[in-house]
């Protein structure tokens, strides 16, 4: 479908120069998964998929690492509660001992996280679950948080010039920021996003 063709697109532009690549809301189907992306002429080049479906209708996320990273790094992925289906991918890189300099590399953390839309209780309470599991993921770990937050912790970063949740969900933001010791890796274009054919200015 139309979606899954700007999936498609976005891995073949993405996957020429990331190691990393993190999607959300991907909508994947369950009985499909990386099968749909392998038969669309591997637009993922040299990137292993890992992937959490929820359903062709609703959330999904998948990540996407550069197999160059499989010389240095056995990578597994983490297994959440089954509530977190098709919102959370967290993968651990676990070094290789490099034979020829006695050493290894650090191990780290990738999470790549879709976060529900909404203040109902419900959603609160999912988010919240959300944070908590990811904090204890990876303890005593470096570790790279990136994805699709749908909330902000400052008014200027919001179309609507307030913050996007109670500050109760951004307390609770701020334990997982600081128990896994996250500092913000500050980008140049703005944390607006839209569809758009013209992308130079990303």
């Amino acid at each position: 479908g139309k979606r899954g063709g700007f999936i498609i697109h976005n891995i073949q532009s993405l996957a020429k120069s990331a190691d990393i690549i993190g999607l959300q809301e991907t909508h994947l189907k369950k009985d499909v998964g990386a099968k749909e992306v392998d038969d669309s002429g591997s637009p993922h080049y040299n990137h292993s998929f890992f992937y959490n479906i929820l359903s062709s209708s609703s959330a999904g996320t998948a990540t996407l690492v550069h197999k160059r990273w499989e010389d240095k790094y056995h990578i597994s992925q983490h297994t959440y509660s089954k509530e977190l289906e098709g919102y959370v991918i967290t993968l651990k890189f676990s070094p290789k001992k490099n034979s020829e300099l006695g050493c290894s590399p650090l191990p780290f953390s990738h999470t790549n996280v879709y976060v529900k839309c909404g203040n109902s209780a419900e959603v609160s309470a999912f988010r919240n679950k959300l944070f908590d599991q990811i904090t204890k993921s990876s303890p005593n770990s470096l570790h790279f948080l990136a994805g699709d937050f749908n909330f902000t912790e400052a008014p200027e970063d919001s179309q609507s010039g307030k913050k996007a949740v109670p500050s109760a969900i951004v307390d609770k933001w701020n334990e997982l920021v600081t128990s896994l010791d996250l500092v913000e890796a500050r980008q140049k274009s703005h944390t607006y996003f839209s569809f758009s054919q013209d992308r130079s200015h990303y």
